[in-house]
């Protein structure tokens, strides 16, 4: 009995050491860190094609759901941009001050997209959203922002290679083509704090890169059409022997996008196209893990 509560004791206090040992080492790596340059890092984007979610309704009647079951057969189609940054925490020896809840945190984001007019000729837009966001914790966690295209906002400006578009016979191309869409496209969001953008990027597709080239060097095209892909095919070219373009020039594009918005003979720009999460059907899906825009109050 003696030597049981011995050796009990003795775990006990290599437990205990160990613990102590690992607060110390953490404790210690945590006092090494590093103070963050400013607030905001690590700006990241990602898109991905959805489709309507529907929810069962528990009093729904038979005559209900049989009125929404062929919508259910063809649910129609978002793109989500989901982008995530870091909110870092201020420690002493940062080179500027920030608070630990960050307000007026301002994200704006850009898509480019091969796009059509009312008509279906086709040219360049650009899809354009802006919110901000109000008490971030600034406690080194990372955030998620979601804006999302509308399926109305794709059927009617995304070109398919036909027109008018038929969602129902032609869904399985219009799914296939918007998922190589969604991977593909060129991405632009800025996260302001305090004057401050960082920047965030999905870098152009080898296939959409592919789409732009064609444009620029295939004679049947439109002039106009022609004349523009070449000013976007100069400054998506992919460097050396890659056949994808880089960051770098993904980065040259939207720069230009900045400086033209205005100037409607390479690209169409349409702002207000994005919206937030919370006010589309996705709003209840993994409502905690979004953060929610300030609502406007200036319209």
């Amino acid at each position: 009995m003696k030597s049981t509560k011995l050796w009990l004791a003795a775990m006990l206090a290599s437990l205990t050491l160990a613990a102590f040992g690992q607060q110390k080492a953490s404790s210690s790596k945590e006092k090494d860190a590093k103070p963050a340059a400013w607030a905001i890092s690590d700006v990241e984007i990602s898109a991905s094609l959805l489709p309507t979610p529907y929810f069962k309704i528990e009093n729904e009647t038979p005559e209900m759901y049989k009125a929404r079951e062929k919508e259910m057969q063809y649910p129609k189609h978002w793109i989500a941009i989901d982008v995530t940054f870091r909110a870092n925490m201020w420690k002493q020896g940062s080179p500027r001050k920030w608070s630990n809840w960050l307000d007026n945190i301002e994200i704006k984001m850009d898509a480019f997209i091969p796009a059509c007019d009312d008509q279906g000729r086709i040219g360049w837009g650009v899809l354009s959203g802006e919110g901000t966001l109000n008490s971030i914790s600034a406690d080194n966690g990372i955030h998620y922002v979601r804006m999302m295209i509308t399926p109305d906002v794709l059927y009617r400006n995304f070109a398919f290679g036909t027109f008018p578009i038929d969602t129902k016979s032609d869904y399985q191309s219009i799914s296939s083509q918007l998922k190589k869409y969604a991977d593909e496209l060129p991405i632009y969001v800025t996260v302001n704090y305090g004057g401050t953008p960082v920047a965030g990027a999905q870098v152009c597709g080898r296939d959409f890169y592919k789409r732009v080239h064609s444009a620029a060097t295939t004679a049947s095209i439109p002039d106009v059409v022609r004349k523009s892909s070449t000013v976007f095919d100069n400054l998506l070219k992919p460097e050396g022997d890659e056949t994808r373009p880089s960051m770098k020039g993904t980065n040259a594009l939207f720069k230009y996008i900045s400086q033209q918005k205005f100037n409607p003979q390479t690209f169409k720009y349409m702002p207000d196209q994005l919206l937030p999460v919370s006010k589309t059907p996705f709003a209840w899906v993994e409502y905690d893990r979004f953060e929610t825009f300030k609502e406007s109050t200036g319209k």
